[in-house]
Order: structure tokens, then sequence, then C-alpha cells
């Protein structure tokens, strides 16, 4: 990862990103007892990887590269609004 985040030239972000994953990780978790907490990490984690999807494009990564963090997104985008 320390590679990756050198190449989109966002090294400074990578602690904070991977805290924001852990946080949004855990909140999924504790949604299984609190719903409201686990929709809105799933809405979060799928900003992240909105977030991280424009990155790979703007540095011009191919579609290949592109599919994990769509399929992130797209997957907590539909948690977040079916747990209820």
């Amino acid at each position: 990862m320390v590679i990756e985040f050198n190449r989109y030239k966002l090294a400074r972000f990578r602690t904070l990103t991977g805290a924001l994953q852990v946080c949004g990780a855990s909140g999924l978790l504790v949604g299984l007892t609190i719903p409201l907490l686990g929709s809105l990490a799933a809405a979060g984690i799928s900003l992240q990887m909105a977030c991280g999807l424009i990155v790979r494009i703007k540095i011009g990564d191919n579609w290949w590269q592109c599919i994990p963090a769509t399929i992130f997104m797209l997957l907590c985008g539909w948690l977040a609004t079916v747990i209820q």
C-alpha cells in the first residue's frame, strides 16, 4: 500500500485512510446490534471507495484496476440502504 499511495501522490493520507477503514469495519460489526451505526458505516465506506475510484480514474488506471473499488462502493452503498 505504501507504493500504491506514492503512485497516487497521496502518501500523506495513507494513515488517515487506514484509520477510516478500520473505523468503518468496526462500525459494520457494531451495526449487527445497532443498525443505524452499521448503515452510517456502510455509507462512509461507500464514500471512501467512491473517492478511491475517482483517484484511480484521474491517474489513468485501466478499468480492470478500478473494479475492486467499484464493487466495494456499490456493495457498501447497497448495505447503507438496506440495513434497518
